[in-house]
């Protein structure tokens, strides 16, 4: 991966656009969510990780449930070292949206609807 600073990585993190999340059925006790997401900078990614969790009636993130247990999951949708084949191994070039879903766990003991969720890019990292 390109040597890049901490701070110029999560400076970008607001140039990755997540849109469209919608929830349905998963695999048991989960919740499958989908959604995409938009390079709108100006960068080759070759990684974008995103954070994908339950959200209050405030719109707050909701990370577990009140047994501890977690109530969020990470997906990849870029990861072009994968070693898996599809779509994500390839980079996202700028101006470029990619679909995206992934299975969150529902908690036993929430305060949340399981309908409402929010996501966020939590990582990236910029193509050589």
């Amino acid at each position: 991966f390109v040597d890049t600073p901490k701070k110029d990585l999560e400076a970008y993190l607001p140039k990755v656009e997540v849109a469209g999340l919608k929830v349905g059925d998963g695999t048991k006790g989960n919740s499958r969510v989908t959604g995409t997401l938009k390079n709108s900078g100006d960068r080759v990614l070759d990684e974008v990780e995103v954070t994908v969790y339950f959200t209050d009636e405030d719109g707050k993130p909701v990370y577990e449930d009140n047994k501890f247990r977690p109530t969020f999951s990470k997906v990849w949708p870029v990861l072009v070292n994968s070693d898996r084949p599809g779509e994500h191994t390839k980079p996202l070039k700028p101006g470029e949206t990619r679909a995206f879903a992934v299975d969150v766990p529902q908690g036993f003991d929430v305060d949340v609807e399981l309908t409402k969720v929010g996501a966020k890019v939590a990582a990236v990292q910029f193509s050589k």
